[in-house]
């Protein structure tokens, strides 16, 4: 049986997994630095002045994982869009996420595909298949994914035929978490 065509829900992909063996490093650091650029230029649109930010590496309680892991259980359904985990009604006042890739560390593929609502918008839509044929099943965007506090954010993931109910599954997000100066940053 074939994978389901991802774009059969008549959403627009928006943005597309380029796997890390694609990109030189230096492709790599061009995009993560672009990425906090549009990050700044979206926070300097919702507060007045220049602000100064404080940056630092993305984890996985800032988009509403319980610990300090990644992982998570995938729900009852198969070959069906499930709601994951992250949340952005855990995002701080005055506190933003950029996202610019993800990697996918999971034992076994569970989920095929990602997708990203925003403000009830679905914004992107990744397919995750690329990546299983990569040694370090990473992939980036181009266009960077930025949430903040005042936006409603749910991110789903499309179970694979196969996967057994409750799977567990490991989805690493790559980006940053700024806030501004002088704000304690959650360690």
């Amino acid at each position: 049986m074939g994978l389901p065509n991802l774009h059969a829900s008549g959403v627009t992909i928006s943005s597309v997994l380029i796997p890390e063996p694609f990109l030189t490093r230096q492709t790599i650091e061009d995009l993560q630095f672009a990425a906090l650029e549009h990050l700044a230029a979206e926070v300097a649109k919702q507060v007045k002045g220049a602000p100064a930010l404080t940056f630092r590496d993305l984890m996985p309680a800032d988009l509403g994982f319980p610990n300090e892991s990644w992982t998570e259980q995938t729900g009852t359904t198969e070959a069906a869009w499930e709601t994951t985990q992250v949340s952005s009604d855990v995002l701080a006042d005055d506190t933003w996420v950029v996202i610019w890739g993800v990697q996918e560390q999971s034992e076994r593929p569970v989920y095929q595909g990602i997708r990203w609502e925003v403000g009830g918008a679905r914004i992107q839509q990744w397919s995750l298949t690329q990546l299983w044929m990569v040694p370090s099943r990473t992939g980036f965007v181009l266009s960077p994914i930025v949430i903040s506090k005042n936006k409603v954010m749910t991110v789903y993931g499309y179970v694979l035929p196969g996967a057994g109910p409750l799977g567990s599954v490991t989805i690493q997000y790559l980006g940053a978490t700024a806030e501004l100066e002088g704000r304690a940053l959650r360690p």
